[in-house]
């Protein structure tokens, strides 16, 4: 409880009758009811924990966990046994009392009927008001499908089955495989190929899902780490904060789909999240033996090219086409947010640029019914293609709901804007349509600044250095009118 004893939480800090070196003692409770089990949802489902907390002034542990149920759910319960005593550092800790956790996990059972709805209680986080908790049943077949701190699932989930325990000591850190910290994206950046750090927790991945492990090959430098095993493809992706898991249920979302409207993708084996010194989420996919179209594509011929660009409208037609909402990305809401206004000014955008970028897109009238599911990385790089010419698609990460130019533009843009490729991918079509079309399909995606700013690697024009977009639709005219042209 956050509100009821922080005060008595606060003295012991000061005065060390519990605490000492800044070690937390406290009480939870394991409580099963049928199939169900008693957890504290932390900021609707971003995180949960057992019911208890700190051990108060004259108070024992198995006092102190009656009383925090008692507090948290209105449940009266009596102590069983000692199931765990665990040392660990939970990610998420506003407590006064700072990381350092030792608690007591006992078997508690309820000593009345339990009731058809616990009593309505939220409590607020005295640091973080935006979070609140409430107590919830949850369903023993969603324990491994939810963020719990601290990270016991796996442990609990076999006492619970077996009903045999030992009471002993568990350090959360001692069970940990993943041993690097991970303290900016930069860290992550520079491990993503080292098959050293990976190795223990892909064999831990492996080991989860009863697959063979064979030997492993580090595929490419991503925002994600990838390697290949044997026949297999495994991807795992950045860590990302509990309940914002978007990039791994995007790929997922938009693999599974894409499979199933018969586009040629890498065929799902396994996925999941292994719960290891971060959550770590991957997708374990069928190796595919083909070219990335990236390093092949200049090498094509002219007729390779035009037949190429047919075959990817084929399955564009397949793909962009409408679906439910999947992730948390709404147009056109997303583009002229304030938020990203702001990031926009900060990497140097003029504010009359911006203006009439926002107004523009206004202007378009975007509606529910114009949005379909998009790649959104349509990028060479991201397709491969096999010696019997077929065409896989790939990295389904930064998949979305957005108007269909989003697609359309990130494959005219890696290509080079090559005349029989873009033939083969819309027909006949006119420089003016072409530029309407890339001038949308820039200002709408999500990663099409990143193509607009000249130093970034990516960009073909400088984006920052236009007054309005009238001077930034004439040089993108005419930079596409000499590719397209004279190719």
């Amino acid at each position: 409880m956050w509100n009821a004893s922080r005060k008595a939480k606060e003295k012991f800090c000061t005065e060390g009758i519990i605490m000492s070196h800044k070690i937390r003692v406290s009480s939870r409770a394991i409580i099963v009811n049928e199939d169900k089990i008693l957890l504290n949802c932390f900021g609707n489902g971003l995180y949960y924990n057992f019911p208890g907390g700190g051990i108060e002034e004259n108070e024992t542990a198995k006092q102190a966990v009656v009383r925090e149920v008692m507090e948290e759910s209105g449940l009266a319960v009596e102590v069983g046994e000692l199931v765990f005593s665990l040392e660990y550092e939970p990610a998420s800790c506003n407590d006064c009392s700072g990381k350092h956790h030792i608690s007591f996990f006992f078997r508690c059972y309820l000593n009345n009927d339990v009731p058809s709805q616990i009593p309505s209680h939220t409590d607020i986080d005295p640091d973080d008001p935006s979070i609140t908790s409430e107590t919830i049943w949850i369903p023993l077949s969603e324990l491994d499908k939810v963020s719990v701190v601290p990270k016991i699932c796996d442990p609990l989930i076999k006492y619970l089955e077996t009903g045999i325990f030992k009471p002993s000591f568990w350090a959360e850190c001692e069970h940990m495989v993943f041993k690097q910290n991970l303290e900016d994206e930069k860290t992550w950046g520079n491990i993503t190929k080292q098959i050293d750090v990976f190795r223990p927790l892909l064999e831990k991945i492996f080991e989860h899902e009863s697959l063979p492990l064979d030997e492993i090959t580090a595929v490419k430098q991503s925002t994600n780490a990838v390697f290949k095993i044997g026949n297999m493809i495994v991807k795992i992706f950045k860590p990302e904060e509990p309940g914002n898991e978007r990039c791994y249920k995007s790929e997922l979302f938009g693999q599974t789909r894409a499979s199933s409207l018969g586009v040629s993708v890498p065929k799902v084996i396994a996925s999941g999240v292994i719960k290891d010194k971060y959550d770590f989420s991957y997708i374990i996919s069928e190796f595919i033996n083909g070219e990335v179209l990236s390093e092949i594509f200049d090498s094509m011929s002219s007729d390779e090219k035009q037949a190429l660009g047919q075959k990817l409208r084929d399955i564009t037609d397949k793909l962009n086409t409408a679906c439910e909402q999947f992730n948390h990305i709404v147009y056109p809401e997303v583009v002229i947010s304030e938020g990203y206004e702001d990031w926009m000014t900060d990497i140097g955008y003029r504010k009359s640029f911006l203006d009439e970028r926002r107004k523009h897109i206004q202007s378009l009238g975007i509606k529910k019914s114009d949005l379909v599911f998009c790649h959104g990385d349509m990028a060479l790089c991201n397709i491969l293609y096999d010696s019997d010419g077929g065409v896989y698609l790939i990295d389904f990460a930064c998949s979305l709901l957005s108007p269909i130019c989003v697609d359309h533009v990130y494959l005219a843009f890696w290509a080079d804007f090559n005349k029989d490729f873009l033939h083969g991918y819309f027909g006949e079509i006119s420089i003016d349509e072409l530029s309407d079309i890339c001038l949308d399909g820039f200002l709408l995606s999500v990663n099409g600044t990143d193509l607009l700013v000249s130093g970034t690697g990516y960009g073909f024009i400088d984006g920052k250095a236009y007054e309005t977009l009238e001077e930034l639709k004439t040089q993108m005219r005419e930079y596409i009118e000499k590719r397209y042209r004279y190719r």
